[in-house]
This record gives C-alpha cells, sequence and structure tokens, in this order.
C-alpha cells in the first residue's frame, strides 16, 4: 500500500494513525484537499527508493562495471604483448641470482628485465643516447611539474641521498613534453630514469633500487 504524504509538512502516514480520518494529515492536522487544492500524493514505502531513481542507479553501476572489466582486459592485453613471459628457467635463475633476465619488448624505446620485485622497464640505447641530447647526459632525469606533490616526494628522496638530477618541466619545455609523450610513449608525472631504469609515478622503493646500479 502507497504511504501518503502530507502536502504541507511532508509527513508519512503510518498504519498507527488509523485513530486520524483519512482526509486529514496526523502531523500537522491540515486537510490534505484543502491545502492548495491539492490531493494528497503517494509515496514510495518506507526504507524503498523510488523505482525511476533505482533503475537510473543499477544502470549506473552496470555500466561502470563493464567498463572497469574492458579496461583491465585491455591493460592485460597490452602488458602481455610488451612484456612477452620469460621462459620458467629464466625467471627461477633471475629469482635465484637477483639477476635481469632480458625481455625483449615490442616497444622501440623500451626492453624489460626480470627482477626479485618484478620486471623492470630499461630504456634501449637509442633511446637513452636520444635522452642524453636533451637532458646534458644526466644519469639521472625526472620529467615532472612544478605544482606536483609526488614529483615533490620525489625530489625529497633525491636530496636525502644526495643525487644530483636533471628536471625536465612538462610544462614549459617542449622538448620534454615531445620526448615522453611521442619517444617513450608515455604520459604523467613523475617519469624518472635512473640510468636506464625507468619508473613512472613516485615509488621511492624503485628509485632507491634505481640508484644502486649508478
Amino acid at each position: 500500500m502507497a504511504t501518503i504524504l502530507c502536502p504541507k509538512c511532508s509527513y508519512a502516514r503510518k498504519p498507527a494513525d488509523n485513530a486520524v480520518p483519512d482526509w486529514q494529515c496526523p502531523g500537522c492536522g491540515i486537510a490534505y484537499a484543502k491545502y492548495g487544492g491539492r490531493a494528497p500524493e503517494p509515496g514510495p514505502a518506507h526504507g524503498a527508493h523510488a523505482p525511476s531513481a533505482m533503475a537510473g542507479h543499477s544502470m549506473s553501476a552496470k555500466a561502470l562495471f563493464w567498463i572497469l572489466a574492458a579496461m583491465t582486459a585491455a591493460g592485460y592485453v597490452g602488458y602481455q604483448k610488451l612484456y612477452p613471459k620469460a621462459p620458467p628457467e629464466e625467471n627461477a635463475v633471475a629469482a635465484r641470482k637477483g639477476e635481469g633476465s632480458r625481455l625483449e619488448s615490442s616497444h622501440p624505446a623500451f626492453y624489460g628485465t626480470m627482477e626479485k620485485g618484478g620486471i623492470v622497464l630499461r630504456m634501449k640505447p637509442e633511446t637513452a643516447a636520444a635522452l642524453a641530447r636533451i637532458s646534458s647526459s644526466a644519469s639521472v632525469v625526472m620529467f615532472a611539474t612544478s605544482w606536483c606533490p609526488y614529483c615533490a616526494q620525489a625530489r625529497e628522496v633525491f636530496a636525502r641521498n644526495g643525487v644530483k638530477f636533471v628536471e625536465l618541466d612538462l610544462e614549459s619545455d617542449p622538448r620534454a613534453k615531445h620526448f615522453q609523450e611521442n619517444v617513450m610513449g608515455m604520459s604523467g608525472f613523475p617519469t624518472i630514469v635512473i640510468g636506464n631504469r625507468v619508473t613512472q609515478g613516485f615509488d621511492e622503493g624503485q628509485i632507491l633500487a634505481s640508484l644502486k646500479e649508478l
């Protein structure tokens, strides 16, 4: 049975209000029909949502689920293409020795190595040479912006460890933006290159591990 809502005070009539006439609001006492000339409007039962709103919410949730599922699948396929799996025996050797087994990549700028913590992205020599031309041959290069909080955290790590680095501002240096987007095929910041190891985003563990190779 639909709940009756008062057009004046929005009081929802309850079964316990059966002592009050049907034409009168138990909350404020007005006659439903006399308030503005409007009849009482039925509302949803207590704890229920309006069907139209519920349907819209349900559709949005389903759409979001399928969008996320599609993005996850596409990301996994792209990852598999960029980094084909190394043979099990190579993975085992890399895990035991802590040495990188090279994984050839379909990307022209990079290859990967299998390390204890997973796959490490590395620049190919020709890509590193191209980067050296715009970064004064620095061993540590960070593509960043002046306002990025994660870039600031990376600067703090470098400062604590006495690391000299070259920062390429993606907003003020068109060469840096072109190199990151068109040569590296990347976006976002910070993107950090230490030696030939590439780290996207701020990851202190990866930064420190990369610095050990210098």
